[in-house]
This record gives structure tokens, sequence and C-alpha cells, in this order.
């Protein structure tokens, strides 16, 4: 928001004008608030400075169109009046800000602030351990993140032994069908199409001087010598029973291979 009145009494800076970047977003400390400062064109906006989604700094973002993006998750709100496009509901308090050319500054109302500050308590402690990158109440995906955080800050020492339970296991910590992950794999071979020819030819015998071949009777080579006289009916269809060629001749029986 811009206004050509004059700053109130309570005035704080949070900028210089003259090196603010057009849409990029700037931050600024009032108050124990976090802002964040958006010039666009000649006319300034001053926002509350945190993701609505996770605490992220907004300041740490960047604008597409008319919207202020989170650069962790990329939500998004308009940067003149802090209201999400996504969800309305979800929405960003927009501080009163003035642009003194002569003092090249850009001012907001510290009494605004601080009066917000006191209804909105901040519980980021920049002093301390992730300061004003601190994730301050975590998501229901991440359970142990706020337990991560204390480990860091005071090491196993600090914790002692950790949490325990009186018997068993905890539910939640057992394995469940959460567990199990399903991953794609290649195929060594790539599949044939459906027009593609293919053999149906069975090696039976394990020694290579009487192994016989069999074939669907429709697809035998013919010939005399080439073929045994011994019709079988496997599965959907005839089959013949061949010697590879070379092994045998016509008559010899399938039980009168020696080793076979």
């Amino acid at each position: 928001m811009t206004t050509a009145t004059t700053p109130p009494a309570t005035k704080v800076k949070v900028s210089t004008w003259s090196t603010l970047q057009d849409r990029q977003p700037t931050y600024a400390l009032v108050a124990n608030v976090d802002l964040v400062v958006i010039r666009y064109d000649d006319e300034v906006s001053v926002l509350y400075g945190r993701c609505l989604h996770r605490g992220a700094l907004l300041a740490d973002g960047h604008v597409e169109g008319r919207n202020l993006i989170c650069g962790v998750h990329y939500w998004d709100y308009r940067y003149d009046t802090g209201v999400s496009e996504y969800n309305n509901a979800e929405a960003l308090h927009r501080f009163a800000a003035w642009i003194d050319r002569g003092d090249d500054a850009v001012y907001v109302d510290g009494l605004e602030v601080g009066t917000w500050a006191r209804r909105h308590p901040q519980p980021y402690k920049r002093d301390e351990y992730l300061g004003l990158h601190a994730d301050i109440h975590g998501t229901p995906e991440e359970p142990h993140n706020k337990y991560i955080q204390q480990l860091a800050r005071k090491g196993r020492e600090g914790l002692g032994h950790g949490a325990v339970s009186a018997m068993g296991v905890a539910r939640q910590d057992l394995p469940s069908w959460d567990d199990i992950q399903l991953l794609t794999a290649q195929l060594a071979r790539k599949p044939l199409l459906d027009g593609v020819e293919v053999g149906a030819e069975l090696v039976i015998g394990p020694a290579r001087r009487h192994r016989h071949l069999l074939r669907r009777g429709r697809d035998a080579p013919g010939g005399a010598g080439q073929q045994l006289p011994l019709l079988l009916r496997i599965g959907v269809g005839p089959f013949r029973l061949e010697p590879r060629q070379g092994e045998a001749g016509p008559g010899v029986p399938l039980q009168g291979r020696p080793g076979g």
C-alpha cells in the first residue's frame, strides 16, 4: 500500500527506495516481525514476511506475474494485496507503507507493526540454532523434525536416552503398507510386437547328439527322411518329433535312441 500522506511519528524505515529493485522481494525486520518489501513500478507493498504454510521467509522467494511465490513449496500471494489467488482464505497481513523520496526511504508505522506482533506472537529466536529459518511446527509427513532439531541444538547428552515406552513397540513404529515401495523394472529384452513371428520349437534330450526338435505339425518341414512318423498331441495342436539334420533317418523310434 502506498499513500501520499505524511508518515506517522512512529515511522520506521524498512528500505532505501533507490536501491529497491523492481519486483524483487527484500527482507526487513520491525518489532520482531519479519517483513517482505516489494517495489512494483512506482509503488511499494510491505507484507508479513513468512509463508503461511511452513513459515519460510518470503524474501527468499520470487515474483511471477502478480504473485509472490514462496521459494520452498511455491505457495502464492498477490504482492499488492497479500491474498492468495489459489485460496483466498490464505492472506498475508498488509502493513501501511510510505515512500519518502526526500529521505529516499520506505517507511512503515512501527506502532501498527508492534500492535500486530502482540496479537500474533512470533516464535523465531534469531540468535539460536536455525534462527530465521527454523521450521517451528513441521507437518504430519515429518513427525520427527522437531526431535531432530533438538538433537542438533542439545546433542544426545542433552536429551538423554530419548523417548521410551513401557512394553512392546508403538504401532506407528511397526512396518506398514506405507513402507512398501514398488519400483518399475526394465526388461532385459524388449517385448515383441503382435505381428512378429516367433519360433515354436522345443528341444528334447540332454545330450547334443540325441536332441530332437518338437515342432507344430503344420510348421514341420516335409521331405523324405526329415521327420519321424510320430504324431503327438500336446497343448492346442499336433506336433511332430524330428531328429536334427544328419542325426537319424526315418523309422527310428523315440525309445530306441541310445541315451535319449
